[in-house]
């Protein structure tokens, strides 16, 4: 272990890929198959899946992901910014389930009406992901000016005295962030098929944020 359990706060990406393993352990059900029932279906997410197998390439002759954007890699250089193609590289089955979800921006407003309403899980659990348990120090993505919280799975960020619930994740030509204001009831999408060394997407967010 890095450190005694409830001493100290890392992110994991192994963690989540062992929840879905010990979700399909006890549910033998495939996670795919599981997701959409106790998740998707609920939530009305009709454009949302958890491809476990397949690359995107394979997944691009099935009719239900003709719209699936390719993503890319920016590598600048010092004489001008290049664009690769991730297509070869993406293969969802090592991603999942810690990321390689396909949804659309409709589908994520349809998530968190959903989640925050306590209609996927119970209100009292929500509440428990939403508090405040530990700062996140040296987060690379954040550009605020207070302290930036991690609940249980969301960041809990506040700005100007109103409190925003968000989590953000990239990976092989892709960035996302999904933010919601539980004052005002507004959700903010932002999906990119670029993705980049700098922040840029997130400070595009806390703009869009600020106008409204």
């Amino acid at each position: 272990m890095e450190f005694i359990p409830s001493e100290n706060y890392a992110y994991s990406n192994v963690g989540y890929i062992l929840i879905g393993a010990v979700i399909q352990e006890i549910t033998r059900e495939l996670l795919e198959a599981y997701f959409k029932r106790v998740l998707f279906d609920p939530a009305q997410m009709n454009n949302t899946y958890l491809p476990l197998r397949r690359t995107f390439l394979e997944l691009k002759d099935n009719s239900k992901f003709q719209k699936l954007s390719l993503g890319f890699e920016s590598n600048p250089s010092p004489k001008q910014r290049v664009f690769n193609s991730t297509e070869e590289n993406i293969h969802f089955d090592k991603l999942s389930p810690s990321g390689a979800m396909i949804s659309t921006a409709q589908d994520l407003v349809k998530w968190n009406q959903s989640f925050y309403n306590g209609y996927i899980i119970p209100s009292f659990l929500v509440n428990m992901m939403v508090t405040k348990h530990t700062p996140k120090e040296t987060y690379p993505f954040y550009d605020g000016s207070d302290t930036l919280w991690y609940g249980y799975g969301l960041d809990i960020h506040e700005e100007r005295g109103e409190q925003i619930y968000q989590h953000c994740g990239g990976k092989n030509g892709y960035q996302a962030r999904l933010s919601y204001n539980p004052k005002t009831n507004i959700t903010i999408v932002n999906l990119s098929n670029v993705s980049k060394e700098e922040p840029s997407i997130f400070t595009c967010v806390n703009r869009l944020r600020d106008l409204l």
